[in-house]
């Protein structure tokens, strides 16, 4: 049975600073390759069967143009990390994963997501489809299902004072909106009466 498994940062600081975690073999050739030295299609990897054009390369793994417009419902919230995120239901029921750009450093992340997944896409890994788009605080809902499970650790519903501050540590942009990089997640979602 699959179980969350919350990572506890302290350890995880130490262990990759002062151990030697991963595979103590060295110079042991790859063990997943075909007989002709190519990594075959998998879980996590697939060969693309042609030639890649740079169009190929900019649309990578997208199906979408990301999240429609309109508003956006916030069902769920990561308060922990660097940048706070938020799974959220757009107008059309589609799930996404919002992230943000640290304050002081504008576009970094979310441009860097967005590069990235489409160049490790052209390399054949499976990769989720990112995409920009802006978010404008009068545009979000909170589900009356939505939960946040703050530094206290007692999990209750997500209040909008809890969105404020969550959005308090992300880059702001300077008309007041904030730039997001959006992950579509598995499948749509049965619409659901929003609450405020």
């Amino acid at each position: 049975m699959v179980k969350p498994w919350k990572i506890d940062l302290a350890y995880d600081f130490v262990e990759n600073l002062f151990l030697k975690p991963g595979d103590k073999t060295q110079n042991v050739r790859a063990q997943d390759i075909n007989t002709i030295d190519e990594v075959p299609d998998s879980n996590w990897y697939r060969n693309h069967k042609s030639i890649l054009t740079p169009e190929d390369v900019k649309k990578g793994p997208d199906t979408t143009n990301g999240p429609a417009p309109g508003k956006w419902t916030i069902i769920g919230a990561k308060s922990d990390g660097v940048t706070p995120g938020f799974t959220i239901r757009d107008s059309e029921g589609q799930r996404w994963f919002i992230k943000f750009d640290p304050p002081d450093f504008p576009a970094m992340a979310t441009g860097t997501e967005v590069a990235v997944t489409k160049l490790f896409w052209a390399l054949g890994y499976h990769v989720p489809e990112n995409h920009l788009a802006v978010l404008q605080l009068e545009n979000l809902t909170i589900d009356k299902e939505a939960e946040i499970n703050p530094p206290s650790g007692n999990k209750r519903a997500m209040k909008l004072s809890d969105v404020r501050r969550l959005l308090s540590l992300a880059g702001q942009n300077p008309d007041g909106t904030y730039r997001v990089v959006a992950g579509k997640t598995a499948g749509r979602l049965p619409f659901l009466r929003d609450s405020t």
